[in-house]
């Protein structure tokens, strides 16, 4: 099966891995993050994990929610992006 994957010279978009839980509780805790998306922090490692999870389920589908990492060239993970589906014309 082929892994999304979309790169450019600084970035790549990919998959969520199970690897990615600890960036992805460290990200959460931003101020900004308890701010205005409060539903999106994660206050262990093993809450992020279970989210990650939920959305690698999501890629089976084809409901989503559609949550892609974005990572630095350097695999630093800096955030996401979320892919909506839309009706065809």
């Amino acid at each position: 099966m082929n892994q999304f994957r979309i790169e450019t010279d600084r970035l790549i978009i990919t998959e969520f891995d199970e690897s990615m839980a600890e960036a992805v509780h460290i990200n959460s805790l931003d101020d900004d993050n308890r701010k205005f998306v409060p539903d999106e922090v994660f206050e262990t490692v093993d809450v992020a994990r279970d989210t990650i999870l939920f959305l690698m389920d999501c890629y089976k589908g084809t409901d989503g929610p559609f949550v892609y990492p974005i990572l630095l060239k350097s695999g630093e993970n800096i955030g996401y992006v979320q892919a909506a589906p839309i009706d065809e014309g």
